[in-house]
């Protein structure tokens, strides 16, 4: 597995809650342990949840009405990561598989204006907090036939306290990464909405334009069939569409609970591959290459078989 260096920071910045002024400044936990005394809380900083983690593989810790080992052996992990190729014991984690996360979070005063954002959370989780269950998305359990896997990121408020315990159960069946592997953010509950807001606006926006775009060029293929340029670009304009609803805030899982999460993946996939060969059309007929005509079908061949 490549490890890549403050890879949660990045995801962080993308989905638009930003860290600390300098990521290097960021807290991290030690030994399960976060503390924020020295945090306030009161500016537009939102905080990851990372660092060492303690890690029960194919354990569920303290939760009831799930089968369980009770050896209650654990590693310290760092968080957030991908579970894949970690070494438990005699045991080289691979893909599937379910787990516990463990961490204390401690800060200087009680608070009850605090919130956490969770992102997706590879593939179904129940969180919870101070041995309450705060949220669940999906259904964990640990085998295929017990899980349901769904993405769905969200935002959770904190009951008022300075102490909080976090579990995080996970399991994963159905998806080539598993674990806790973005950053759970925590912050004033007031500024984690806003920036929320902020991003689905944007999504909501890029959905708008795209879609406006795709219906004005098929009008004017319609005008004018001879030149089939307007269509390809009105079809590269749905690729885009597709993708926005089905990445980032995933607006398309959030619409459409009746869908399955492997169709709503498939048309994620189907949109990133299939946006570039409709991409060349449109830039071969505008600029013709002899090159491209006689080899470019060659170099997209890959995308569309991988899209099917």
């Amino acid at each position: 597995m490549i490890e890549i260096e403050n890879y949660h920071s990045v995801f962080a910045y993308w989905i638009g809650c930003e860290l600390p002024k300098s990521i290097h400044n960021r807290i991290d936990a030690k030994e399960g342990v976060l503390d924020f005394s020295d945090v306030s809380f009161d500016d537009e900083t939102n905080y990851p949840l990372s660092g060492e983690w303690k890690f029960y593989w194919k354990q569920f810790i303290g939760t009831e009405g799930i089968r369980k080992k009770e050896t209650e052996t654990f590693l310290w992990k760092l968080s957030p990561t991908v579970w894949n190729e970690t070494q438990f014991g005699n045991e080289l984690i691979e893909r599937y598989g379910y787990a516990t996360y463990e961490l204390e979070v401690h800060q200087k005063n009680i608070r009850s204006d605090l919130a956490i954002f969770i992102p997706d959370i590879g593939t179904s989780y129940q969180l919870n907090v101070n041995d309450q269950i705060l949220t669940s998305v999906g259904k964990i359990g640990i085998t295929k036939n017990e899980v349901h896997p769904k993405y769905k990121p969200q935002i959770v408020l904190l009951p008022a306290s300075k102490y909080y315990h976090f579990k995080l159960h996970v399991s994963n069946f159905h998806n080539r990464w598993g674990g806790y592997r973005y950053p759970i953010l925590i912050g004033k509950a007031e500024i984690i909405f806003q920036k929320k807001q902020r991003r689905i606006n944007f999504t909501v926006a890029v959905c708008n334009a795209t879609a406006l775009m795709a219906c004005y060029n098929i009008i004017f293929f319609y005008f004018r069939k001879t030149d089939i340029t307007p269509l390809l670009f009105s079809i590269h304009c749905l690729m885009i569409l597709l993708r926005a609803l089905t990445t980032g805030e995933r607006l398309g899982h959030l619409f459409s609970d009746d869908l399955s999460r492997d169709l709503l993946n498939r048309i994620d996939y189907f949109s990133a591959f299939s946006t570039a060969p409709v991409l060349y059309a449109i830039l071969y007929r505008m600029i013709p290459s002899l090159f491209w005509k006689r080899f470019g079908k060659y170099f997209h061949a890959p995308l569309y078989i991988m899209f099917f």
